[in-house]
């Protein structure tokens, strides 16, 4: 995966040429088939430099192998640029029309529609509708702000308090689990990149957290190792800005400086 970064115009490329124009909003609408692609890029995703909300999209299109362009942003231009987003909002993924697509979910789902170009398509049912609502709440909404925008030692004050929050949300997806190799059976689906996501989060300020001493949790942890190690993720995984590199989040927070 070649990625290119220049953030001295706001933009990050993922295999494809950065679009210039704003359009109309469109939805998202329920689906369970592959839409027909259109252009060579699948669009433009609009987000901080962040992983948050942005990195599930990012998971699907990597492990999908679709060619996703990026206008990545700073904290600082945000009052600037959320003036043109629908809802005001972001992650927003600009379609090859113009139109303007809100929501991770929605975006995450309409990703994993798209025909696979390296045949590797993920699956899209109810139970990873199920999966990336429940990944999509008030959890990765304070976690994200832990790592992406506080400072260190304020995040890792709060270590204790994701620890236990943690540790009780995911507990009914070691349940759901079960003895597959992914949510999705022999292969991965949409939601559960945004539930891998998630956990990476946490264990940022909970690096022990899948080491309890139980058989679901031995599961568990195999299922996120297992993620990590698949065909365009991996990749994707060691290409992407690093924790401490001072690249994503805002300076003096975990995923600009570390948390070391």
């Amino acid at each position: 995966l070649h990625i290119y970064f220049n953030y001295e115009m706001g933009n990050c490329h993922i295999f494809g040429k950065e679009a210039n124009t704003l359009g109309k909003t469109t939805d998202m609408t329920a689906a369970t088939t592959p839409i027909p692609a259109t252009s060579s890029s699948v669009g433009t995703l609009i987000y901080f430099n962040f992983r948050a909300r942005g990195e599930p999209i990012r998971l699907v299109a990597a492990y999908a192998g679709l060619i996703l362009s990026q206008n990545v942003f700073k904290m600082s231009e945000w009052g600037r640029i959320k003036r043109s987003m629908p809802k005001g909002q972001v992650p927003v993924l600009r379609l090859p029309d113009g139109a303007l697509m809100p929501e991770m979910n929605d975006i995450c789902k309409y990703l994993a529609l798209l025909p696979s170009p390296e045949g590797r398509q993920l699956v899209v049912d109810a139970k990873q509708d199920s999966i990336i609502r429940k990944v999509n709440g008030a959890l990765l909404h304070s976690v994200s702000h832990m790592t992406n925008l506080h400072p260190i030692a304020h995040a890792l004050q709060q270590s204790d308090y994701v620890r236990e929050k943690a540790t009780r949300f995911l507990q009914q997806f070691i349940d759901l689990l079960g003895a597959e190799n992914f949510f999705g059976g022999a292969a991965p689906g949409y939601g559960e990149l945004g539930l891998w996501l998630l956990v990476e989060d946490c264990m940022l300020l909970v690096p022990d957290l899948l080491d309890q001493q139980n058989a679901g949790y031995d599961r568990f942890k195999q299922w996120y190792a297992r993620v990590a190690d698949l065909p365009g993720i991996s990749e994707f995984l060691a290409s992407r800005p690093q924790v401490g590199e001072g690249t994503y989040g805002t300076p003096g927070s975990i995923l600009y400086s570390g948390n070391q």
